[in-house]
């Protein structure tokens, strides 16, 4: 099997190629706001050096969130282009899983945090089934005051720009932070093939978990 894989959930711009869940090529950087320009770069890069012909894949895997607004958007479409150019399908994986596989976890539950704006993180509680990670709650956005206070009832903590709030509270909890990869969607997506891959994807939106407002 061999994927392409997309992440622009966060400041992180990345794409990668997977071939039998092993990484052929990824290219990723930290960027403000310059996703739109760079996720083409990087996909014409990966094609050029790796030779690739789209009609190969077996899908393009994408991280659909939750996280930017913007970014989310912008990985979408383009990985709807992608997809939908070579008659392949999408592969949407949930940007807080794709981090929680990353973490090297060994125990069977952990809570995933990822930094939304402000004091508005997302949360959502994994459980390990069949030797890999499954949400046993929907994700949700809530404000750190109200989540903090929780935060002792858990042996495992993984994270993702949480840790100024994390160090203050001097929890006990095993904590990790994951930074977020197009390398952890791919692989995340290339064991859950069967159960997530979609042919009719025009109507899929990013999980943006809470309304988008300006302002």
């Amino acid at each position: 099997m061999k994927l392409l894989a997309i992440e622009t959930s966060s400041d992180v711009c990345g794409i990668a190629l997977l071939k039998e869940n092993k990484v052929i090529f990824y290219r990723e950087e930290t960027l403000n706001r310059e996703h739109a320009e760079k996720l083409p770069e990087f996909c014409k890069e990966l094609i050029s050096k790796i030779n690739l012909k789209l009609i190969t894949l077996n899908g393009v895997a994408i991280s659909i969130g939750p996280g930017s607004f913007t970014g989310l958007r912008i990985g979408l479409s383009f990985a709807k282009g992608l997809a939908f150019s070579a008659n392949i399908p999408l592969l949407p994986i949930s940007t807080l899983l794709s981090i929680t596989e990353s973490s090297q976890i060994k125990d069977n539950e952990v809570i995933t945090i990822s930094h939304s704006h402000k004091n508005i993180v997302y949360f959502q509680k994994f459980r390990k089934k069949n030797n890999r990670w499954e949400g046993i709650e929907k994700p949700v956005s809530i404000e750190w005051e109200k989540l903090s206070s929780k935060l002792c009832n858990y042996n495992n903590i993984v994270h993702y720009q949480c840790g100024n709030l994390i160090d203050d509270l001097a929890l006990k909890s095993n904590v990790v932070e994951v930074v977020p990869s197009a390398v952890s969607i791919g692989q995340a997506a290339s064991i859950r093939y069967q159960d997530i891959a979609i042919s009719d994807y025009s109507h899929l939106e990013p999980d943006y978990i809470t309304s988008f407002k300006i302002g």
